[in-house]
């Protein structure tokens, strides 16, 4: 995607299909496209043909049993709805929020399921955590990203990245395992971990506080970027906003890691893999 144009691009092998994008379009982790398209690989309608597969490039090449398990097309049809029953409406805080959202509320990461957008891991069906989540505005002059640059945005800050002042230094980077909360990822991380058995009792207050700041800082960056565009304030003016935005972020994170004890579970298997998974990340 850029300011003029988007295109969802699905490939198998060295087959492909891709679709110009008219109004919203969402994917989840699935092949999505079914049997329209607007460009293909040459030979691919041959190849679905010896197949004898149909003619939905979905449906002829998607491993039916990961398909169902994953509920990618589950997750891409609620989030390609939401969308379109607010054209006209779609802001930076209705994708947060859909960003944020799980099938049910209110929420608790032991029944989860993986029809959540925001996905927490919890035993052999639910393997996968958003890892992080970013969402682009994409100015034709000085986009801007807001990042969370740490899993489950549901309990993270969207913070204001400019991509004409790049990164500043915001500390190593992280490792596979826990680094002692060095990195902003693994500080972060323990306060989700510490969540595994306390999230409904305390997740709406971090979020709440967290999602206040947030808004300050959109705000705050979009007033940025205008200065940057008039000329009234440079690169490292924005780079400052972007470093205060996640060091204030971790400051809420850091009051509630001293603050949550890890509690238990009474759901034996859910409490098992988050044993297993803690001991390998050495926390």
């Amino acid at each position: 995607a850029d300011p003029r144009e988007a295109w969802v691009l699905e490939t198998v092998g060295k087959h492909w299909v891709a679709e110009r994008v008219k109004d919203v379009r969402t994917i989840s982790n699935a092949l999505s496209i079914g049997e329209k398209w607007d460009l293909s690989s040459d030979g691919l309608e041959e190849y679905m043909k010896q197949r004898n597969c149909g003619k939905s490039f979905k449906d002829c090449f998607s491993d039916r049993v990961y398909t169902w398990v994953s509920k990618g097309r589950d997750r891409q049809q609620y989030t390609q709805k939401q969308l379109e029953n607010n054209l006209g409406k779609i802001d930076f805080f209705l994708v947060a929020r859909i960003m944020r959202s799980h099938s049910h509320e209110p929420y608790d990461p032991s029944s989860g399921s993986n029809r959540d957008i925001c996905m927490h891991a919890g035993g052999f069906t639910r393997l996968s955590q958003t890892a992080s989540s970013m969402i682009a505005l994409l100015f034709e002059d000085a986009p801007l990203v807001f990042a969370t640059g740490t899993s489950l945005p549901c309990i993270s800050m969207y913070k204001p990245v400019f991509l004409n002042a790049g990164l500043p230094d915001l500390g190593p980077k992280p490792a596979s395992a826990y680094d002692g909360g060095q990195s902003i990822w693994w500080r972060h991380e323990m306060l989700a971990r510490k969540l595994v058995y306390n999230y409904t009792r305390y997740a709406p207050r971090i979020a709440g506080e967290l999602q206040s700041l947030e808004r300050d800082y959109y705000e705050k960056a979009l007033e940025a970027r205008e200065g940057y565009l008039q000329g009234n304030i440079d690169a490292e003016a924005l780079k400052k906003l972007t470093a205060e935005a996640f060091e204030r972020a971790s400051t809420i994170e850091e009051k509630y890691i001293r603050e949550i004890d890890k509690g238990r579970s009474f759901n034996v298997p859910y409490m098992l893999y988050w044993r297993k998974t803690n001991k390998k990340a050495n926390i």
